[in-house]
């Protein structure tokens, strides 16, 4: 839009043709539409001009569908595994396949969270810098542990 331009020489049309033409794509169009939208609604306040933003609104972005792997795909992965690596590693990722849990879920797990006579495990926590995640349920497939 021009280094060192005055913002209320910015006019809506140019915003549009950017947002429209210059991002690769429209997660990253919106990732620059949103504080660009405050930077100016702040700027038209101050100083009494309409916000070319006004009307741009930001573009469709949907998110890809996961691509997960097939029951059959798992059990390849998962008797390879068990030629290759340590019995704890090929558990591990069986119980991950299993319950779908995320890996932070699975490093928060404590063992008061199973429940052996419902076949159940409580998902409380999550070892991560993002957001909470609702508690969930989960049950368990196959059989209790010798």
């Amino acid at each position: 839009l021009g280094e060192g331009r005055p913002l209320v020489s910015i006019k809506h049309s140019e915003i549009a043709r950017a947002v429209g033409t210059q991002f690769r794509s429209a997660k990253l169009a919106n990732n620059y539409l949103i504080p660009l939208r405050g930077a100016f609604e702040m700027a038209s306040r101050d100083l009494k001009f309409a916000s070319p933003l006004d009307g741009v609104k930001n573009r469709k972005h949907q998110a890809p569908q996961p691509d997960p792997l097939t029951p059959a795909e798992v059990e390849k992965v998962l008797a390879h595994m068990e030629k290759h690596e340590d019995e704890g590693v090929v558990r591990y990722f069986r119980f991950m396949y299993s319950t779908g849990l995320r890996p932070e879920e699975a490093i928060a797990l404590q063992w008061r969270d199973v429940d052996w006579q419902a076949l159940t495990i409580r998902v409380e926590r999550a070892l991560s810098d993002g957001g909470d995640r609702s508690d969930q349920d989960l049950q368990l497939q196959g059989r209790r542990p010798e």
